[in-house]
């Protein structure tokens, strides 16, 4: 009996030291928590630029790994699943998705190689739109980022291509649509994604993207 107490002792001592959260970090990235214990770690995200009200927990060995390292370790995959887009009190709306800048790394030869694609004011100057999504503007219109991307801006274009007004990462409400008189526009949000980290070369891969709309007044 004596024997059978210790051993439960014992094991309820070994699941407490590796279970306990000992260590608790508080980040000044916009509120971000972490509960480390031996066996996992929970985040609780609230990044300013990344992750915000979500939590999530990493079990061995990921547990060891640093604030930033965890935030990397979505894949190019999952990242790429990621898209802008808009929504109302009708529903959601897929936008026109421009790739007009990449960075990707050559691993035949080692090295990093740029590219360039069209933006929204060229399709428009060609004469080239039908493509994209036509959505009227309401006042419940708004903006959805995911949080797997970096909103650089959001441009609006009249029919010329010609810029009217030009908003900053705050403005993804929408509220700043409403200040346009009526009329026909065209409009540009613009992301950053983070690709690969390639460990050799210390640096990431990425894309600047435009997600591109026509929107009626």
């Amino acid at each position: 009996m004596k024997k059978a107490a210790i051993s439960i002792a014992v094991t309820f001592g070994v699941a407490f030291f590796l279970f306990f959260p000992w260590k608790i970090e508080h980040y000044e990235d916009g509120g971000t928590v972490t509960y480390s214990s031996l066996t996992y770690k929970i985040c609780v995200w609230n990044s300013l630029s990344g992750k915000r009200d979500i939590s999530e927990i990493y079990y061995f060995p990921e547990n060891f790994k640093n604030l930033t390292e965890l935030n990397d370790m979505e894949t190019l995959d999952e990242k790429e699943e990621a898209h802008v887009m808009a929504e109302d009190s009708d529903g959601y709306y897929a936008l026109c998705r421009l790739i007009v800048a990449t960075y990707g790394y050559v691993e035949e030869e080692d090295c990093f190689v740029s590219d360039s694609g069209p933006r929204l004011h060229n399709l428009i100057f060609d004469g080239d739109t039908e493509e994209l999504p036509v959505i009227r503007w309401s006042e419940d219109f708004s903006l959805i980022i995911p949080h797997e991307v970096e909103l650089g801006s959001i441009t609006v274009l009249n029919e010329k291509g010609e810029k009217v007004l030009g908003l900053d990462s705050e403005s993804s409400d929408g509220k700043y649509f409403s200040e346009l008189p009526a009329g026909t526009y065209y409009v540009a949000v613009e992301i950053d994604r983070k690709g690969d980290y390639i460990e050799a070369r210390d640096e990431y891969t990425y894309s600047v993207e435009q997600y591109a709309f026509c929107l009626k007044k």
